[in-house]
């Protein structure tokens, strides 16, 4: 582990960065790949010390304030040719990437409309306008909170740093579609149903981006956990906060002939679901979580769990994603019987969330899972993994959901 400021990790981030683009025929065709459009919008910096100047101006930039106001902002690295035909603003003159040049000009953006765009000009890195997109292929670098960085390419994320700490994504993290497939898992779907662990996953991924650590709990009665005393709701709702329900979507997903993928995708992406979703997330931001029930209706916010211990003999394992990969593809997949985990003390996971989420899965038994995002912008999943008060643990979860 190394302490200090982002651009510590340059070297490490750049040479994944490039392993990623490297694996980029494998996943959209080689030809897609090695178009020129392709290519110009997924450039990388040609040196660690780029790298590390984009990180380090980012990190410094969040600490500072604009009239009382802290910096928060989003950057991408690449040029005002290289958009593919989305629209930009140039500046007349470009900026020199300073953290008090991204203070100046932070509030012009929302990280939802719009990002800062950077390149590379002859006197080093530089801020040239600003892109009508928030998410782009490139390599991009979030700023939501003091001193927390997400850095994503390819709309995936590849790096994440808060507390002096950074975390540069590993080949073992689950993807976008094996985070789907563990939600799918736990719910104990049958058939390829995305939307549901599609929309969770958004809303986790809004947490993020918001700057704001939080949780879901789906249940299967959740009213029960409130009557029986195990989730205290400081604000329970008069009937369900229907916000992430889509009873249509949901039967197109069961039916045996439905494709629950391109459909539901441009469903997803739509306005309209989006804001459902940030709707959704500002109640993540109270204290406390969000309780749902398996059709996403939102019971209530600021759920407070008040459990003690484990059910029995009940433990915690961190679950070796690889291992687990085959019973992904099961139906209903079950990840009691992934051999490959390794047990961990209650206490040493995470904060009071993760402990919390963990005690819970293990004592109800109608938990089907908890999703905890930390402010550092990582996100677990923990499950039920077993009649016995067993739960799993999977840490780096990948939440970005128009993730490729």
């Amino acid at each position: 582990m190394r302490l200090g400021p982002p651009g510590v990790h340059a070297d490490a981030l750049l040479e994944r960065l490039v392993y990623r683009r490297s694996r980029i025929a494998e996943t959209h065709g080689a030809r897609e790949a090695r178009s020129s459009a392709f290519q110009t919008a997924t450039s990388l910096p040609a040196t660690a010390e780029d790298v590390a100047t984009l990180l380090d101006s980012c990190f410094f930039a969040t600490l500072l304030t604009e009239e009382g106001r802290p910096t928060r902002f989003s950057c991408a690295l690449v040029g005002p040719d290289d958009l593919d035909g989305i629209s930009a603003r140039r500046l007349a003159r470009a900026l020199p990437l300073t953290p008090d040049a991204i203070r100046r000009i932070a509030p012009a953006i929302d990280p939802h409309l719009t990002t800062l765009g950077i390149r590379r000009s002859s006197s080093g890195l530089c801020i040239w306008g600003l892109i009508d997109a928030p998410r782009l292929l490139s390599l991009q670098v979030f700023g939501s909170d003091t001193g927390v960085l997400r850095v994503t390419y390819l709309r995936q994320t590849q790096m994440t740093y808060a507390d002096g700490i950074g975390r540069v994504r590993a080949e073992q993290d689950p993807s976008f579609l094996t985070s789907i497939q563990l939600i799918a898992a736990a719910m104990g779907f049958v058939n390829a149903q995305w939307y549901r662990p599609r929309a969770l996953l958004g809303l986790a991924d809004e947490l993020i981006r918001t700057g704001h650590g939080g949780a879901i709990l789906v249940s299967r009665r959740p009213h029960e956990e409130v009557r029986r005393g195990r989730i205290n709701l400081t604000y329970p709702s008069l009937g369900p906060l229907t916000t992430l329900e889509e009873p249509a979507l949901e039967a197109q997903e069961a039916s045996p002939a439905g494709s629950p993928d391109d459909d539901l995708f441009q469903q997803f992406k739509s306005v309209e679901r989006q804001n459902d979703i940030r709707r959704t997330a500002r109640l993540g931001a109270v204290d406390g979580a969000v309780l749902v029930d398996p059709h996403l209706r939102v019971m209530g916010f600021g759920a407070m769990i008040d459990v003690k211990g484990m059910r029995g003999d009940g433990r915690a394992y961190r679950v070796d994603l690889p291992a687990a990969m085959p019973h992904l593809n099961e139906a209903p997949a079950d990840l009691s019987r992934v051999s490959a985990r390794r047990e961990v003390r209650v206490e040493d996971v995470g904060g009071q969330r993760h402990q919390s989420a963990i005690r819970w899965c293990s004592t109800s038994r109608a938990a089907l899972l908890g999703l905890v995002c930390s402010q550092d912008g990582a996100a677990s999943m923990v499950a039920p993994i077993g009649p016995a008060g067993d739960v799993g643990l999977v840490m780096n979860i990948e939440t970005s959901p128009d993730n490729w």
